[in-house]
């Protein structure tokens, strides 16, 4: 495959979507209002060309934060815009603003960027197939033990593009790569983390009642005959209904623990 240069990008850009040929690609910003592309710095999708491909910037649109999977928050910086804090040492999955469209001899590598690495972000490279039409979901680690900003808009990875002798046809149906899918996939994703960490939580408070009830009954077995025989029939009450309470929680903690482990 032949890379791409920036006169070559520039003559193979296409204005339109639409009819795209095999040797051409398109680039859109979808639900972006015009303002807020001004606000990125981006006049044109031409301004997105560089030597070696095509930048994509970050959209506010999907910023999730995989290792604590909640979704972060923005922050609004006036006239500056906005930006998110990344947690130290958090993954997190974005959204590019920038809608890509490859025709079907052209694909793509998405690489790293020299100011996003020197920022402490370490990038999961991925690649692009021909025929793609979408926006990207990127993946980034905050790799330094401290939170930094990391402004909307943002120039956060470039796009390598390379040319094939031959078209490649798209495999399977085209996936339909936007917000608010993306959106609607993390929300269930972090709603079935959260039943899962309260399962674990009343597991673990299940094991520590039952753990409870066996100390106590162990506990009874040391007492002096002469306690014994003045309480014999409550210890004998107490100790059923504790061993009754113990299968309980114990055949509760068993379906707890089943059920956890296969949302898990």
């Amino acid at each position: 495959m032949a890379h791409l240069n920036r006169q070559l990008l520039k003559e193979r850009l296409s204005p339109e979507p639409e009819g795209l040929s095999q040797e051409r690609y398109y680039i859109g910003f979808g639900d972006v209002p015009p303002d807020a592309l001004k606000r990125y710095g981006i006049e044109s999708a031409q301004s997105l060309i560089t030597d070696v491909g095509l930048d994509v910037t970050l959209s506010e649109k999907h910023v999730y934060n995989l290792t604590s999977q909640q979704y972060l928050e923005i922050h609004s910086a006036g006239q500056q815009g906005a930006f998110v804090t990344v947690p130290p040492h958090a993954t997190i999955s974005v959204l590019t603003n920038e809608r890509i469209r490859l025709g079907e001899k052209l694909g793509g590598l998405v690489a790293s960027k020299v100011r996003m690495v020197s920022y402490g972000y370490s990038h999961i490279s991925t690649t692009i197939d021909p025929g793609w039409d979408g926006q990207l979901v990127l993946t980034f680690t905050n790799t330094l033990p401290r939170g930094q900003n990391l402004t909307i808009g943002h120039k956060i990875a470039t796009i390598v593009l390379f040319e094939s002798v031959s078209a490649i046809p798209y495999k399977g149906e085209q996936p339909e790569v936007s917000a608010e899918k993306v959106n609607k996939i993390w929300t269930r994703y972090a709603q079935e983390a959260t039943i899962a960490s309260r399962l674990r939580r009343r597991r673990n408070i299940y094991l520590a009642f039952s753990a409870l009830i066996i100390l106590l009954s162990l506990a009874v077995q040391y007492l002096d005959i002469e306690t014994i025989q003045a309480y014999e029939k409550t210890i004998t009450i107490a100790g059923g209904v504790g061993s009754a309470i113990g299968g309980a929680l114990a055949i509760i903690s068993l379906y707890l623990y089943l059920k956890d482990s296969r949302r898990i």
